[in-house]
């Protein structure tokens, strides 16, 4: 090498590094909950309105999923709802109580509702006239009365006379009727001979 030249060292090459292959997280698959339906109740069954006495009721039976029932009591005579069910009084049984008018014909309306999900449809009962029965007079009963008679003429009264009694001999009752039947005898035969000698 020439006097006065740098000298020349080579540099190994630097290798490159391969890039190392991150693996990728896998997705965990999420389930999607499946909804659920909202339980609407059923209609109410067997509704009945029963009129036989003042306080009249109208009855049913519970309907699935209901929490609770809206009922409507309506006068017919008067086509109008009556008072405490104007409409819709919130029943948490299955009966529903009320105070009649004689003469007058009611009908019952009932839908059983869900606080959550919403009402069934209303289901109507039968109508029923509210007559009270007739009560028969009873027949008044008659006292008998005392009636005192005032006799003006006083009837005499008879006065109580009293009888001495004799006083008891020493003689015995059968004595003194044998010496009554002698002395009759002998009587007897006296007026026979008086009659004799006329």
């Amino acid at each position: 090498m020439p006097a006065g030249q740098p000298t020349y060292t080579p540099v190994p090459p630097t290798a490159t590094p391969s890039p190392t292959n991150t693996p990728s997280p896998t997705a965990t698959p999420t389930s999607t909950p499946t909804p659920i339906a909202c339980p609407i109740p059923s209609a109410v069954t067997n509704i009945a309105l029963a009129c036989s006495e003042a306080a009249a009721q109208c009855t049913w039976d519970a309907a699935t999923h209901a929490d609770y029932y809206l009922v409507t009591i309506r006068d017919d005579t008067t086509n109008l709802p009556i008072e405490g069910y104007n409409p819709n009084k919130k029943v948490t049984g299955t009966k529903a109580t009320f105070t009649a008018v004689a003469g007058h014909s009611y009908s019952c309306f009932v839908e059983a509702v869900n606080e959550e999900c919403g009402a069934s449809s209303a289901r109507q009962s039968n109508a029923c006239t509210y007559n009270p029965p007739t009560s028969t007079p009873q027949p008044t009963s008659i006292t008998p009365t005392d009636v005192v008679i005032v006799n003006a003429s006083p009837t005499p009264t008879k006065a109580i006379t009293s009888v001495p009694t004799l006083p008891q001999t020493g003689l015995s009752g059968n004595t003194l009727t044998i010496a009554l039947i002698f002395a009759l005898v002998g009587l007897g035969t006296i007026l026979a001979g008086l009659l004799v000698k006329i």
